[in-house]
């Protein structure tokens, strides 16, 4: 099974917050892999930094 989480999926947790580690373990239980892409990484560091006013350090710790 793939599971893609684009942007504003992203956003949406870094904002909203505790879902992220709901997600992680049930991942890490169903022995799954994550993948991000570049494109995604960047993309999201810019919506949250430009368009959301998160410093550049919490939006790479988001």
């Amino acid at each position: 099974m793939k599971v893609f989480f684009d942007t504003n999926v992203c956003v949406a947790e870094a904002l909203l917050g505790q879902m992220a580690e709901q997600l992680l373990e049930a991942t890490e239980r169903a022995s799954w892999r994550i993948y991000a892409s570049l494109y995604l990484l960047d993309e999201l560091e810019r919506v949250l930094t430009e368009k959301l006013g998160f410093s550049r350090r919490l939006a790479n710790l988001s």
